[in-house]
Parts: structure tokens; C-alpha cells; sequence
């Protein structure tokens, strides 16, 4: 999907379109989170210079909800490291992937 919308030979195309104001950024919006990508949205539009484009409401709006997705995302991982330290402990039969 990174290759469809932001490969080398799309960019230029890409770029284009968000700078004629053209995109209807609440149907983006409703999108990305409905299939759950709307923080690889951001960092893929980051990672391809594109942020420039956005209105500054829906960036600072990226910046929040990925934000706030990574800090979640770092107690889930906290939680899975204590969980598999307490079964280690108790002798489970557990792999230690970390």
C-alpha cells in the first residue's frame, strides 16, 4: 500500500493533488481509522516529506493520536514482558522472545 500511494514514481503525482486543496480530509480521516491506519498514515506522510500539505488542525490532530497510540502501545508491551517474566518464573512453558 506505501509503494501504491507514495512510491517514487506517485509522489510527484501525490504531492500535487494535496497541494490543489483537493482532498476531502474528513473522508481520509474516516478511512484510516476505520481499517485502523491512521497513525502509519501519518508516518508514512512524514516519512515522504507531505506533512507541509496537511491543514495544520489535521496535523496537529496526527501528532496527537499517534502520540497517544504509541504510549498505549508501550504499556501493552510492558504488560506482555511482566506477564511472560511471572510464567518464566513459574516454570510455564513459555519462549522468551525478547
Amino acid at each position: 500500500m506505501f509503494d501504491y500511494f507514495f512510491g517514487r514514481k506517485k509522489q510527484a503525482c501525490n504531492r500535487k493533488k494535496i497541494q490543489s486543496g483537493n482532498i476531502d480530509w474528513d473522508t481520509v480521516v474516516k478511512v484510516s481509522t476505520d481499517h485502523l491506519v491512521f497513525s502509519a498514515l501519518y508516518g508514512n506522510l512524514k516519512r515522504v516529506d507531505f506533512l507541509q500539505y496537511l491543514p495544520q488542525e489535521l496535523l496537529s490532530y496526527m501528532v496527537n493520536i499517534t502520540d497517544i497510540n504509541r504510549e498505549r502501545n508501550k504499556k501493552i508491551i510492558t504488560q506482555a514482558e511482566d506477564l511472560n517474566s511471572v510464567l518464566l518464573a513459574n516454570n510455564k512453558n513459555t519462549t522468551q522472545t525478547y
